[in-house]
């Protein structure tokens, strides 16, 4: 799947993942926003890989972060970058994120 670069507030998708902060939405789609190179890396370590990952355009870059790309990208999932100063998902620019199928103990 191609890379798809976004910058505005009112894209559809940063629509939808900001809608993900909100429990009624994340419990409705079954998916949950995780943020920050270590928690998708420990999560990539133990199978789960990010079905969209959500990173700015101009960051540093991190043999972790790229190792976690090529796995994503390999895996049949989304990357999309943010364009600008200022991440429209109102998170630090260069931080990742990702939504992926909660692990929800049975009632």
């Amino acid at each position: 799947m191609p890379r798809r670069t976004i910058s505005g507030f009112s894209n559809p998708t940063v629509k939808y993942l900001r809608s993900l902060r909100d429990k009624k939405h994340r419990r409705r789609e079954g998916k949950f926003l995780a943020e920050g190179l270590r928690l998708l890396t420990d999560a990539r370590e133990n199978g789960r890989l990010p079905e969209t990952l959500v990173m700015a355009d101009v960051r540093d870059e991190h043999p972790l972060l790229a190792a976690l790309i090529a796995e994503v990208e390999s895996g049949g999932g989304e990357i999309v970058e943010t364009s600008g100063k200022r991440c429209p998902l109102d998170w630090a620019p260069g931080a990742s994120e990702t939504t992926s199928e909660p692990r929800v103990p049975p009632e």
